[in-house]
């Protein structure tokens, strides 16, 4: 066995500690989501009752959830950015068994041809085969957190940057015959990314 270098040490590190940062903003925008649900029906009820006091109260609060909503958001696209640089160190640097532990793939996942066809980059087992934490039974976004950011990142790129979105856009309706229609450009909004 090979002894592990600074630089493994490092790359395994900053996989690890995105993944859980992944996680947590995941289960946070999931609160945060039951947070405007419960103001929003507060904010109903009050309206109903005349309750104009808990009317501009809860209003204040379902304000500061929409735009902690925005903030977790953003930072979930951040994540899933940073996730691709830090796929690519882990693809060159850590040995193919490390990064498939790191990110819990089932051991019995590993031989299989889908795997061999498309898993050979870290990219390709969170992106392509949704393998990241397959040792957990579940399918939600918190057990694949990284699949998750790196989704909205990709969403997000298409939305504002419309050299990538028409790309994606005609790739799609290519493999999809022709699916997703005509292309539209993204409006001044979808580019700035609201």
């Amino acid at each position: 066995m090979n002894p592990v270098t600074p630089a493994q040490k490092r790359v395994l590190a900053n996989l690890v500690v995105l993944r859980y940062a992944a996680k947590k903003n995941i289960q946070t925008q999931k609160l945060n989501r039951q947070f405007i649900d419960t103001y929003k029906n507060r904010l109903s009820a009050a309206a109903a009752r005349g309750d104009l006091k808990t009317q501009a109260l809860t209003k204040i609060d379902l304000d500061a959830c929409r735009e902690m909503k925005l903030k977790i958001d953003f930072l979930i696209i951040e994540l899933g950015q940073v996730f691709s640089a830090v796929a690519q160190a882990c693809d060159e640097l850590l040995p193919r068994e490390t990064w498939l532990r790191a990110l819990s793939v089932n051991e019995s996942e590993w031989q299989t041809p889908a795997m061999h066809r498309y898993g050979k980059t870290i990219g390709g087992v969170v992106s392509v085969l949704n393998l990241e934490n397959s040792a957990t039974v579940g399918d939600s976004t918190a057990n694949k957190p990284l699949s998750w950011c790196l989704q909205m990142a990709m969403m997000n790129a298409m939305e504002t940057d419309p050299k990538f979105g028409k790309f994606a856009h005609d790739l799609c309706n290519k493999t999809l015959d022709g699916a997703f229609g005509d292309w539209k450009e993204p409006s001044v909004f979808q580019r700035l990314g609201i």
